[in-house]
C-alpha cells in the first residue's frame, strides 16, 4: 500500500507531467486520442472533474458517504466551454487540494478498508488512492501525451 508521502509524490508528478504538456495541450485541445472517441480536451475535462479524489475517499474511510461523481459524459459536457488553460488549472488545483487533504491523513487512516464502489469487494484507502493516481490519471495523461506526439 502506498503511504502518504508516496501518494503526494504521485500527485506532484502528475502536475509536473501536465506542466510539461501544457503548451501542446493549449495549442491542440481538439487532437483526437489514439483510441476511443475522446479528444485531448475531453480527457482533460475528465481529469479536472476527478483530480481531487482524496477528500471523498477519506470521508468514506471515516464512515461518511463520500459523495458521488458525475458520469464521464457529464464531466465533459460541464466543461465544454472551458478553455484548455483553465482545465489545466482546474486539474492542478484539484491535485493541490488532494495533497493538502493527504497532509491530514495518517497511515492508520490509509489502511482502513472501504468498499471499492465500482465493483464488489473492499480495498485499503491508500491502495484505492494509489490506483486513482498512478493508474487512472496517469493513463489519461499517457493518452494525452500520445495524441500530442
Amino acid at each position: 500500500m502506498p503511504g502518504r508521502d508516496e501518494l503526494i509524490q504521485g500527485l506532484q508528478g502528475l502536475n509536473a507531467r501536465i506542466d510539461g504538456l501544457a503548451d501542446a495541450i493549449v495549442a491542440n485541445p481538439e487532437a483526437p486520442l489514439p483510441e476511443g472517441e475522446w479528444r485531448v480536451r475531453d480527457a482533460l475535462s475528465h481529469l479536472a472533474a476527478s483530480s481531487n479524489p482524496v477528500p471523498r475517499v477519506l470521508e468514506r474511510a471515516r464512515g461518511g458517504e463520500g459523495g458521488g461523481m458525475p458520469s464521464n459524459d457529464e464531466q465533459v459536457a460541464e466543461r465544454a466551454d472551458v478553455s484548455a488553460a483553465d482545465l489545466i488549472a482546474e486539474v492542478k488545483a484539484g491535485h493541490e487540494a488532494s495533497i493538502a487533504a493527504l497532509g491530514e491523513a495518517d497511515e492508520e487512516l490509509l489502511a482502513v478498508e472501504i468498499p471499492l464502489g465500482f465493483r464488489p469487494g473492499d480495498i485499503a484507502v491508500g491502495d484505492l488512492l494509489g490506483m486513482l493516481v498512478t493508474s487512472h490519471e496517469s493513463g489519461h495523461i499517457d493518452d494525452i501525451e500520445a495524441a500530442l506526439a
